[in-house]
């Protein structure tokens, strides 16, 4: 009687060392790779920033429906939003009072 075993799950990126949770916590933190990289640091689990960058790169045409889906959406709606960022300028400027200001 043999043993069936079953298959390792397809990965996201091919002959990738890393699976599907590596890259869905990539994905997940956004850009923040330095707090990542150094966060898996602290579990032992080593990874070269440019290793991640590439992995960015190569997952970016499975998200290419997405994005312009999102796109021709908004394209349709009436309204739009805006990112209120928040900057701290230094300068003294006539009118001004404080240092923060709105982009």
């Amino acid at each position: 009687m043999s043993a069936e075993v079953a298959t390792t799950p397809a990965k996201l990126i091919p002959k990738s060392r890393f699976g599907t949770s590596v890259w869905v916590d990539v994905r997940l933190d956004k850009f923040a790779t330095d707090r990542l990289l150094q966060a898996w640091g602290l579990l032992d689990f080593d990874v070269a920033a440019g290793t991640i960058t590439d992995g960015v790169h190569r997952l970016q045409p499975l998200f290419q429906g997405l994005y312009d889906a999102v796109r021709e959406r908004n394209g349709l709606s009436t309204q739009f939003q805006a990112d209120d960022t928040r900057w701290k300028v230094f300068e003294v400027h006539e009118g001004n009072t404080g240092y923060v200001w709105w982009l």
